[in-house]
């Protein structure tokens, strides 16, 4: 079975929406329903594209982060850890830039 783009965007981002979920509640106890919103979005004839989807989730995480300074920890660890990457390509001799 093979699924279009639109659809495996919106299982992404369906999954992504529960992963937060069950992080927050390991976390804090209880959780911001995502679900919820689309279903009010829904009904209200509103706007719950991707992008609104992600942005939601996105503050979703940014609440979490200023209630939770070990997610605030893991975020700005990985950004740490983006950087380094990023560095090594640009400087590790072994990486062929031809491609």
């Amino acid at each position: 079975m093979t699924l279009s783009e639109d659809d495996l965007t919106i299982q992404t981002v369906s999954l992504l929406e529960s992963r937060l979920k069950r992080i927050e509640f390991a976390l804090v106890g209880a959780t911001s329903d995502t679900s919820t919103l689309l279903e009010t979005a829904k009904k209200e004839n509103r706007d719950y594209s991707i992008k609104s989807r992600l942005s939601a989730l996105e503050g979703a995480l940014a609440r979490l982060s200023s209630s939770s300074p070990a997610v605030k920890d893991l975020l700005q660890l990985r950004t740490c850890l983006s950087i380094v990457s990023s560095h090594n390509k640009i400087t590790d001799p072994t990486v062929n830039y031809k491609n």
